[in-house]
């Protein structure tokens, strides 16, 4: 069998036919049947051109060996039909006035239905089921011609029923021969990128990395995939991996991140408001219980001008150097332990409800200080109340599945136990005014 280089299948309307220098905008049904009946005289007179189908192929295949298959209507009758306008091609075809290499091929089909898709794609299905698509090289589909629901159907069955790797469609724009052809493999590339752009958007970044891994699309979207990795890993603290991807400079300098550069509490901040939206309270909770210690020593730090990593009892005697009115505070603030209420005493060495003297202070002591600072910076005290409520989530933690329980956790839950359901506005609050990151990096 002869291996023809090209296939087009042409959807055909009334402005494929021109009589006289014009559309037949009226009677085309009737009109073409009589030219159809006396096409010699029509032809030889110079009357009819088929200026749409002469220019596509003079453009674009007139160096090429194809064969057109076409689709044309008959819906009992209806004016716009165009199946006397087969027979009318056919004979235009064999007098080489397109380009002697086109040949119509012998196989047309004529829909009875041009407006129901249904009914349209079933029939396109059955047609298309007959051609050999490894006897062409390529396969193009016009599909500018006749009703929308033709056009979609076309669209629909030639995407089920063709060979998808040979597979384009010509749309009707004039623009350049480059554009003017929507391959098979743009229209995929198109509906990947809309559901990677999708998963960006709703910041799902591990089902966006399983998409791309199991459609075997990495060489097309390596800087996604690239962003995604990299914000996974940063979500999980790998900072070493994050690293690695920035140096691969498919990502902006905004991502220039290391273990050692990392600001332990934007990064913290962050992860507890990407797990809220993402409704993973579980590792919520345990983000807010690992928080509470850095957060607290981040605002005693900031306010007695120390850097210490961990805040040992002994190390209080330094904050007391500062603010010696402290002392007395510390002494008198009433603390709860095992449900008993007793003063820190901070200065008392092997007090029952610590360690020793050169032991780390637990929350309790921070919340303690903290509340000293809100006494002196009235600015604080918010914060304060916020901790507090975050004790309040850390005690109910305690008795869920990421500690030592199995209590439910949810929205509601989080909310009754914080007291507000502003605890996200409340987190953004500290990460845009006091840790001074005025945006999220899980915005990039």
């Amino acid at each position: 069998m002869k291996k023809e280089k090209k296939l087009l299948i042409w959807s055909f309307g009334t402005s494929d036919l021109y009589l006289d220098g014009n559309t037949i905008r009226d009677s085309f049904r009737s009109t073409t049947k009589e030219i159809s009946e006396n096409f010699e005289q029509y032809y030889s007179e110079g009357r009819i051109q088929m200026p749409m189908i002469e220019t596509f192929v003079a453009q674009y295949y007139d160096e090429t060996e194809i064969v057109i298959k076409g689709i044309f209507t008959d819906q009992n009758g209806f004016e716009q039909d165009t199946v006397y306008l087969k027979d009318v091609f056919v004979q235009f075809i064999k007098k080489g006035k397109i380009s002697n290499k086109l040949s119509s091929a012998r196989e047309h089909i004529i829909l009875s239905e041009a407006r129901r898709f249904d009914i349209i794609k079933t029939e396109l299905d059955s047609f298309f089921e007959k051609i050999l698509n490894d006897i062409f090289k390529e396969i193009m589909v016009n599909y500018t011609s006749g009703t929308k629901g033709l056009s979609s159907a076309l669209l629909f069955s030639s995407f089920t029923k063709l060979d998808s790797s040979k597979l384009s469609f010509y749309y009707g724009e004039q623009i350049d021969k480059e554009t003017i052809f929507l391959k098979q493999s743009n229209i995929v590339s198109f509906i990947h990128q809309q559901n990677i752009d999708k998963f960006l958007e709703n910041k799902d970044f591990e089902s966006c990395i399983g998409y791309i891994y199991n459609n075997n699309i990495r060489s097309n979207f390596e800087k996604e995939m690239d962003y995604c990795e990299y914000m996974f890993a940063r979500l999980n603290a790998d900072y070493n991996k994050c690293e690695d991807i920035y140096k691969k400079g498919n990502l902006s300098s905004k991502f220039a991140i290391t273990k050692n550069t990392v600001n332990k509490i934007q990064e913290m901040i962050n992860g507890i408001i990407f797990t809220f939206d993402k409704k993973r309270y579980i590792e919520f909770l345990g983000r807010i219980y690992s928080f509470t210690d850095v957060g607290l020593r981040f605002f005693i730090n900031n306010f007695f001008e120390t850097d210490y990593e961990s805040i040992k009892y002994k190390d209080l005697q330094e904050f007391v150097n500062k603010y010696p009115d402290l002392k007395d505070y510390l002494n008198s603030y009433a603390v709860f332990f095992n449900g008993k209420k007793s003063n820190l005493n901070w200065d008392v060495e092997n007090i029952d409800h610590r360690v020793t003297g050169v032991g780390f202070i637990n929350t309790k002591v921070m919340l303690a200080l903290l509340d000293f600072i809100s006494m002196k910076n009235g600015e604080h005290k918010k914060y304060k109340d916020f901790f507090v409520r975050l004790e309040k989530l850390n005690e109910y933690r305690n008795n869920t599945l990421i500690a030592h329980g199995t209590n439910q956790v949810n929205q509601e839950i989080i909310f009754d136990k914080y007291g507000y359901d502003t605890i996200r506005e409340d987190f953004i609050d500290i990460l845009e005014n006091v840790v001074g990151k005025n945006k999220l990096w899980i915005e990039f």
